[in-house]
């Protein structure tokens, strides 16, 4: 019995953490419509996400360059300054990422031509295709 509180708060740890690691519904959403897309597509049109604006996080970049362009502190930021294989969508509402999502570059890229800012939810992508990667990039 001494060992029951020891061991539930190992439990609810585990739990905690683990719950850490699930990715947000949205990621699949996001995948699959951008796999259909045509040739443009709003993440605001995506089912699950709910925010006012996102920022697309990319390889070698630092929290501190993260911070830059969101204007405040963001604690779960991702380090990538010495990464080229991953890239996060963050987003954001009310001065704060409420949610987000790493991707593999290999099927979806966000980060093959440019240079992201955090932009509404309602901005147009433009999607291409590039043998099997779906290319995504601020349309215009």
């Amino acid at each position: 019995m001494k060992n029951l509180p020891r061991a539930v708060a190992i439990a609810a740890s585990s739990f905690l953490l683990a719950g850490c690691a699930i990715a947000p519904s949205w990621e699949s959403e996001l995948t699959t419509a951008l796999e259909g897309a045509d040739d443009s597509i709003a993440l605001s049109s995506v089912r699950g996400i709910d925010g006012s604006a996102f920022l697309v996080v990319c390889p070698y970049e630092s929290v501190e360059s993260i911070t830059d362009r969101l204007g405040f502190t963001w604690p779960g930021a991702p380090d990538y300054s010495t990464r080229d294989d991953r890239q996060t969508i963050a987003i954001v509402g009310d001065e704060e990422v409420t949610s987000s999502a790493e991707i593999p570059r290999d099927k979806v890229d966000f980060c093959s031509a440019t240079a992201w800012k955090a932009l509404p939810l309602d901005t147009s992508l433009t999607v291409t295709r590039s043998a099997d990667v779906v290319l995504v990039s601020p349309a215009g």
